[in-house]
């Protein structure tokens, strides 16, 4: 006997629900980059040429992330977490009556808070570029951009910081509320690429998956896994959370001292 997913119920008892490879190497030290990059660029924007070099990476690892959506793996793709403002109230409603649906990659709220990340990245790189240019004549665009821009840059480059850094606030506290609604430790799910398989998903969008049983993975994976992600989703995911904000935080201080021996461009 199958379920909606079309894993036999047998094989969920045996293996504690079957998992999938959702996130791809490429999409799990992108999203990592990306945190350790913004906390460079955000909290010590004062420190030059670190705060331009850290823009620069940020902006590549943009670029990659928009590409690997057009052609990449499959849950990594745009196409795979493209929804239309009628899904995404619905799922709003949904949530908040505590019976949101789930996904196999982005869900509808997390789908527009990658796209919303991305852009507003991308454009206070791009505003980053010219600032530099214009208040400094340094960086890709040299002196293209005309000096008496700066002020106007300037104040709509730190606005956007300060949007971008509200954003991600509310992207860790969205990540910790579904893993109290899904029952699933999503920071986990970015450090192994692994996720549960969605008890309603179809046996069609199964077919196109890489699954797995928990069975398959390392025994100390298992255990991990056991833990953090099934047994505790939302105290897991704070036991990751925390020691990783901790790591990033000393990551950025080390590669801040490393600013003095950077030169100007």
């Amino acid at each position: 006997m199958q379920d909606e997913s079309g894993i036999p119920h047998s094989e969920r008892r045996q293996s504690r629900e079957s998992v999938v490879k959702v996130w791809d190497g490429l999409i799990r030290i992108g999203h990592w980059l990306m945190v350790i990059f913004f906390a460079i660029i955000y909290l010590r924007y004062r420190k030059f040429p670190i705060h331009a070099y850290a823009g620069y990476l940020m902006l590549l690892i943009v670029f990659v992330r928009i590409s690997w959506g057009v052609f990449g793996t499959a849950c990594a793709r745009f196409r795979a977490f493209w929804f239309s403002p009628k899904e995404v109230l619905t799922y709003t409603k949904d949530a908040l009556h505590g019976h949101a649906g789930y996904y196999v990659s982005h869900n509808p709220l997390g789908a527009m808070m990658v796209y919303a990340l991305l852009s507003m990245m991308l454009v206070n790189g791009i505003l980053g570029l010219m600032l530099y240019s214009s208040g400094q004549e340094l960086g890709p665009l040299g002196n293209m951009v005309p000096e008496d821009w700066e002020d106007l840059l300037k104040g709509f480059h730190k606005t956007l910081g300060h949007l971008t850094a509200a954003l991600v606030a509310l992207h860790i506290f969205g990540v910790l509320w579904a893993a109290r609604q899904h029952r699933e430790n999503y920071v986990l799910a970015m450090l192994t690429g692994f996720k549960r398989v969605p008890r309603k998903a179809s046996p069609e969008e199964m077919d196109r998956l890489n699954i797995a049983r928990r069975a398959d993975l390392s025994p100390r994976m298992q255990r991990i896994d056991y833990w953090l992600n099934f047994r505790y989703p939302v105290l897991g995911t704070l036991a990751l959370m925390i020691p990783l904000i901790l790591i990033f935080l000393e990551i950025t201080e080390a590669v801040t001292n490393l600013n003095k021996y950077l030169l100007a461009y």
